[in-house]
């Protein structure tokens, strides 16, 4: 691992209306969400989902230092789509974002942004959510030295 390591935690109220746009304030949804996210979280059917996913792209943009104050609000473009927050293991179940099982959720950094992390690093990701408050936990972690947790065979039980 560098010496550029850290972490931050995003904490983000999930709007009681249910409604989407109150989430994402002025933004439009697909300059926010990928075409991929998109699906996953309609499949799944409920605002938290949104939240979550909404709360790790805010905390990956602060862990690199980017202001997240207002992004949401008068929709400033932060690049959104090019933070995609996805389950793990691509290529392990026929269509992953179909797949009923467990999948640790996964960033995946496109473009310039691609940039941020050198090239043993990663970011790890948490997230949580209940009806009321969405929580996500991104680090910059060291690729080597990521146990057996990170493998295929341990992750993909529930395909």
């Amino acid at each position: 691992m560098t010496g550029r390591s850290g972490q931050r935690c995003v904490l983000l109220p999930v709007p009681g209306s249910g409604r989407l746009a109150d989430l994402l304030g002025h933004c439009r949804v697909e300059l926010v969400f990928t075409a991929a996210e998109r699906r996953l979280s309609r499949r799944r059917g409920d605002l938290s989902s949104w939240a979550g996913r909404l709360a790790a792209k805010l905390a990956v943009l602060e862990l690199f230092g980017r202001s997240t104050d207002s992004a949401l609000v008068g929709g400033l473009d932060l690049g959104w789509t090019s933070i995609e927050v996805l389950p793990s293991g691509p290529g392990q179940c026929a269509d992953p974002l179909e797949c009923r099982g467990t999948h640790r959720p996964e960033v995946f950094l496109r473009g310039s942004m691609a940039r941020w992390l050198g090239p043993d690093e990663r970011l790890a990701v948490s997230i949580s959510h209940t009806d009321t408050l969405a929580a996500a936990l991104v680090a910059r972690v060291g690729v080597t030295g990521a146990g057996t947790a990170g493998t295929p065979e341990r992750r993909h039980r529930r395909c």
